[in-house]
């Protein structure tokens, strides 16, 4: 991973942290975040950052077009 691209995930960690606090102050007991599945970077650094990928739900997605 570029020192670019690191640096833009800590950036990224820093406002979701705060996000989850907000929503742990009003009372929101989970938040969920989106990693595509080929995103082996991504999906490593989420759970470097002590986010666990989630077994108790699954996304279902359409195209719109064709």
């Amino acid at each position: 991973m570029k020192i670019e691209a690191y640096d833009g995930m800590i950036a990224l960690w820093q406002h979701t942290e705060g996000m989850v606090n907000a929503l742990a102050a009003d009372g929101i007991d989970r938040a969920h975040l989106f990693v595509l599945n080929n995103n082996e970077d991504g999906q490593q650094f989420w759970t470097a950052s002590l986010w666990r990928k989630a077994d108790h739900l699954s996304v279902f997605s359409k195209d719109t077009h064709g």
